[in-house]
């Protein structure tokens, strides 16, 4: 296993993009000599560290929240089923933990993510939850009890989310 530095590196996922400079990615022997070679990275497997995709995970989230909340509110976004299921992966929830947290079944949830369509009702309630997460991490699973230990508030998100939130 071989790493490479790169100065920036375009970290994307379904709610978005962030640029991250100074990236390690992990490259075995094969695709570190093609990119040696001059081999766009797009074109090779290359491994990320948890930490690094945890972070820009969150990042990209909260950058999310801030662009397309009050817009949510107004009527003039409607968020889509692949952000729906991203903002699931950032709960780390399963589908039946992330319906409870909706006040959907888990039938419903399947079936939102069949017809690519969610009401205002819930996709306003997982843009709160996905909010109460990037605020105090741990916050959804201790919602449904799974887990008592939350993380340190962040005051400085929450701060952002409330000046987004409440004008």
């Amino acid at each position: 296993m071989k790493t490479k530095i790169l100065k920036e590196f375009n970290f994307t996922s379904d709610l978005g993009q962030i640029f991250l400079k100074d990236v390690t990615i992990y490259l075995d022997e094969e695709d570190y000599s093609k990119l040696q070679l001059g081999t766009p990275i797009e074109q090779l497997d290359f491994g990320l560290s948890g930490d690094l995709i945890f972070e820009a995970s969150r990042g990209i989230a909260k950058n999310f929240f801030k662009e397309k909340y009050r817009d949510f509110i107004d009527g003039k976004y409607k968020l889509k089923t692949k952000e729906l299921k991203a903002i699931q992966e950032i709960l780390n929830l399963s589908n039946s933990e992330f319906s409870k947290i909706l006040f959907i079944d888990k039938g419903t949830l399947t079936n939102i993510y069949k017809r690519e369509s969610c009401s205002k009702q819930v996709a306003g309630i997982a843009l709160e939850r996905l909010a109460m997460e990037l605020t105090r991490r741990g916050s959804a699973k201790r919602l449904l009890r799974i887990e008592t230990e939350l993380g340190a508030s962040d005051q400085t998100v929450l701060e952002e989310f409330n000046a987004i939130r409440y004008g």
